[in-house]
């Protein structure tokens, strides 16, 4: 709040300041979601290594799907 205080105080506007907000909530997202990803497929890679598919019930395989859900998800709730 005092940076956004800070910026309107140095003669920036209401829809400025919105715009920054904006701008920064979405490259945080967007950062998210790439460092989302990395880790996710370390913590994937580790399970599958350490747990054998052998024992376990499920497809190992990964399909686009699998990235594209979360990646729409996330993008509707940052639009909202």
């Amino acid at each position: 709040i005092r940076e956004l205080s800070t910026i309107k105080v140095l003669g920036f506007y209401d829809n400025e300041v919105t715009m920054y907000i904006y701008r920064e909530t979405i490259l945080l997202t967007c950062i998210g979601l790439i460092v989302g990803y990395g880790v996710g497929d370390l913590l994937y890679r580790y399970i599958l290594y350490v747990v054998p598919p052998d024992n376990v019930m499920f497809n190992p395989a990964l399909s686009a799907s699998n990235f594209l859900w979360p990646f729409g998800v996330i993008g509707i709730i940052t639009l909202v």
